[in-house]
C-alpha cells in the first residue's frame, strides 16, 4: 500500500525557513541522467503494433519502458551500444550551458509498441528506465490519419519519390547530412491540401537544422529532365512537440496551397542547411483542406498537443496564448484563498470601427473582456475605461492565433490628457550592463492616483502588419491577489539511493499583492521516503546583473517570488522501485488564517535505487552457501 504523507511547509513574505536535522546523506549535485535523443518511428494509430528504435546517452541495462499513458504499451527487446554520430554531440536543454561530459556512450533500444484502440490523439511521453534511474522524455504520436512508414528503397530524387495517397502521415528519417525524402501524389484542379512536418527533438540553438518543406511540379527542361519547378505556399508554422514556450528558435513548417492545375505533383523534406543523422525522425503530414463553412482559427499552439493535460506543471499562465474567457475572473479567484464570494462573468465587448483615434474609443465597463483585431497594417484600437482613484486594475492580453513574433500586441494606458502612463514594454538593462532590452508582456497592474476616463491603445508594435489572424482579447479587471505558479525549476525527474536525500527549490509566483502564505505539501510518498524542510545557500542563478533602478517599473510587470528548498529523505532501508512513481506537490494559498482550495502544482518522477547497504547484504545473501 502506496504511503501518502502531507507535508506543510509555509512561505511567508520575508522568505524566513528553518532546517530540521536529516538523518541521511545528501546526494551530491545531481548528475545528468540518460538523455533520449530520438525515436523511430515517432508514432502509429489507434490499435496499432510496430517496433521503435529509441536512441540516447547512458541507456545501458535499460529494463523497462514509462509512459504517461495505461492505454499505451511498451517492452524492451534489445539494449545495444552504437556508435556516437556528430549530431548527438548537442547537449540536452536541461544541461546546455554546461560542457558534454565525458565518457558519454551512445546506446540504440529497440522497443515493442502497443496503442490500445481507445488510445487519447496526440503526444504522450516516453522515458525509459535504467539502473542509473530515468531518462529525459520523447513524445510518442497517436495519430488520426493513416500511418505508414517511408520506403527503404532510395527517394532523394523526384523521378524516384515514393509515392502516396492522402489523407496520410509518413514516419521518415533523415539519416545522413544531405539527405533529402521526396513524396509524390497526385491532385485534383482547385484542391487545397496542408502538409506538416513534425519533429520530437532538434539540436539546441541549430537554426541551420530545422526541418525544410518545399513543393515541387515536376516540370523538366532540356539541361534536366528531372528538373522541378518550385510552388510557392502559404507558410503557417508552428513550434515543436511538447511543452514549448510560443516563442522558439526552431519552426516546423505547415504549408498550405491551392492546386489551379491538376496533376503529379511531389514535396520534400529536408532540414535548412542539409544537417542530419541517426536522429532526424520526422512526420511528414499531407491533409485535405475543408472549405465548407467560415475561416476556421487554430489557437497557436505546437502541431500536436499534448494528449494529457495539464502537463506536469499545473498552472502557467503568464504567456500570449493564455486562455481567458467570461469565467476569467472566478478562475484565479479560486487560487486566492478569498472568503469573497465567486464574482460574475465578466461583460464580453466587441470591438467596433472606427475607433482609430482617441476621440473614438470605445467605452468598456470593468471588468470586461474586449474581443478586437488589428484588422490592417497600421490599425489602431481605442478604449475608454472609468477609475476612481485608488482603483488597483489588471489589464491582460491574449493573441491565440498569432503570439509574439508574428503579432507584437502592445498595449498602452493613457490619462484623461492623453499623458502615457503604462504599457506592456517591459524596460531592463541587459548586454554589457549599458544597453535597455525590451520585452512585450502579456499582463501589466496600475493604480490610480486619481478618478477619470482613461484611454487603452492596442496596435502591433511594428504598425506594418495586421489581418484576421492578429486578433486579440483585452482583459480589464480589478486586481485580485493570488497564488501564481508554483514550481521546482528544471526538476522533473530524482532518483535516491536508500539512506540519501535530495533537496529541491520550490518558488511561487505571488501574484496582484498576495500577502498571505503558501503551504506546499508532497503527496504520494512511496514507503520508505519522507519529506522535511532544509536550509540552503540562496539562488543567485536568476537574479539580474543590471544596476540598481535599471529595471522600469518591475513590479507592474512580474509577481513577486518567494522560494523554499524542501528534502527528500530515503530510509536506510527503503525498499526500491522498479519503475518510478508519480509524486506531487500541491499548494494551498492561505489568507488572514484561512486555508483555500488545493491547488496541484507540480508532478515529479521518483525512482528509489538500492543502498549501500542492502547492495551488500544482496551480495553477501547472494555469495553464502
Amino acid at each position: 500500500m502506496r504511503q501518502k504523507l502531507f507535508y506543510a511547509l509555509m512561505l511567508v513574505l520575508w522568505g524566513a525557513f528553518f532546517g530540521a536535522r536529516v538523518p541521511a546523506k545528501e546526494s551530491a549535485e545531481p548528475k545528468t541522467g540518460p538523455v533520449l535523443k530520438s525515436v523511430f518511428p515517432l508514432g502509429g494509430n489507434p490499435g496499432s503494433r510496430f517496433e521503435a528504435v529509441v536512441r540516447g546517452e547512458d541507456l545501458e541495462g535499460a529494463y523497462a519502458v514509462w509512459l504517461d499513458c495505461s492505454r499505451l504499451h511498451a517492452e524492451i527487446k534489445e539494449v545495444r551500444e552504437v556508435e556516437l554520430d556528430k549530431s548527438e554531440e548537442d547537449p540536452d536543454d536541461a544541461v546546455a550551458k554546461k560542457e558534454p561530459e565525458k565518457g558519454k556512450k551512445s546506446y540504440a533500444v529497440v522497443v515493442g509498441v502497443q496503442i490500445d484502440p481507445a488510445a487519447d490523439v496526440g503526444a504522450h511521453r516516453l522515458r525509459l528506465v535504467t539502473p542509473t534511474g530515468i531518462s529525459t522524455a520523447l513524445w510518442l504520436l497517436v495519430d488520426s490519419e493513416p500511418v505508414i512508414l517511408e520506403t527503404d528503397q532510395p527517394h532523394s530524387t523526384l523521378a524516384a519519390a515514393q509515392a502516396v495517397t492522402f489523407p496520410l502521415i509518413v514516419n521518415g528519417r533523415l539519416a545522413k547530412p544531405g539527405e533529402v525524402d521526396d513524396y509524390s501524389f497526385e491532385v485534383a484542379a482547385g484542391q487545397e491540401l496542408q502538409f506538416e512536418v513534425r519533429a520530437a527533438r532538434l539540436p539546441k540553438d541549430n537554426l541551420s537544422a530545422d526541418p525544410q518543406l518545399i513543393l515541387y511540379k515536376p516540370a523538366g527542361s532540356w539541361f534536366d529532365p528531372n528538373r522541378g519547378l518550385r510552388l510557392e505556399v502559404t507558410d503557417l508554422w508552428r513550434p515543436p512537440l511538447g511543452d514549448q514556450p510560443y516563442v522558439t528558435s526552431h519552426r516546423l513548417p505547415r504549408v498550405r496551397r491551392v492546386f489551379q492545375e491538376a496533376g503529379h505533383y511531389v514535396v520534400q523534406v529536408g532540414t535548412v542547411d542539409g544537417q542530419s543523422g541517426p536522429n532526424y525522425s520526422y512526420q511528414l503530414r499531407i491533409v485535405p483542406v475543408k472549405r465548407t463553412g467560415p475561416r476556421r482559427h487554430e489557437h497557436w499552439g505546437p502541431l500536436v498537443s499534448m494528449a494529457h493535460a495539464p502537463g506536469p506543471v499545473a498552472w502557467e499562465n503568464r504567456s500570449f496564448t493564455s486562455e481567458m474567457g467570461p469565467d476569467w475572473l472566478g478562475h484565479i479567484r479560486s487560487r486566492s484563498a478569498s472568503a469573497i464570494q465567486a464574482p460574475p462573468k465578466l461583460a464580453a465587448v466587441l470591438e467596433k470601427e472606427p475607433n482609430d483615434a482617441p476621440a473614438q474609443a470605445l467605452d468598456v465597463p470593468v471588468p470586461a473582456i474586449v474581443e478586437g483585431a488589428i484588422g490592417r497594417p497600421g490599425d489602431v484600437d481605442w478604449f475608454q475605461i472609468q477609475a476612481k482613484a485608488g482603483d488597483k486594475l489588471a489589464l491582460e492580453m491574449e493573441t491565440p492565433y498569432s503570439p509574439p513574433p508574428f503579432f507584437n500586441a502592445c498595449l498602452t494606458l493613457f490619462d484623461p490628457d492623453g499623458k502615457e502612463l503604462a504599457s506592456n514594454v517591459y524596460w531592463a538593462v541587459g548586454g554589457d550592463g549599458d544597453d535597455w532590452i525590451k520585452t512585450l508582456v502579456p499582463k501589466i497592474l496600475y493604480t490610480f492616483d486619481k478618478a477619470g476616463a482613461y484611454r487603452i491603445q492596442i496596435r502591433d508594435l511594428t504598425s506594418r502588419l495586421g489581418g484576421d489572424d492578429f486578433a486579440y482579447r483585452l482583459v480589464v479587471r480589478p486586481q485580485v491577489p493570488y497564488l501564481g505558479e508554483v514550481v521546482a525549476k528544471g526538476v522533473d525527474s530524482i532518483q535516491l539511493a536508500a539512506g540519501e536525500s535530495r533537496s529541491i527549490h520550490v518558488s511561487a509566483d505571488l501574484e496582484e499583492g498576495f500577502r498571505g502564505e503558501v503551504a506546499l505539501s508532497v503527496e504520494n510518498l512511496p514507503p520508505g521516503v519522507s519529506v522535511t524542510t532544509a536550509v540552503s545557500a540562496p539562488d543567485t542563478a536568476n537574479n539580474p546583473a543590471a544596476k540598481p533602478g535599471s529595471q522600469l517599473h518591475r513590479e507592474r510587470h512580474f509577481p513577486e517570488q518567494r522560494s523554499a528548498a524542501i528534502m527528500l529523505v530515503a530510509a536506510s532501508d527503503a525498499p526500491p522501485t522498479r519503475l518510478p512513481q508519480p509524486i506531487r506537490i500541491v499548494a494551498r494559498p492561505i489568507l488572514g488564517g484561512k486555508s483555500g482550495e488545493a491547488l496541484p502544482a507540480q508532478e515529479i518522477l521518483l525512482t528509489v535505487a538500492a543502498g549501500k547497504k542492502q547492495a551488500g547484504a544482496s551480495r553477501q545473501a547472494a555469495n553464502s552457501p
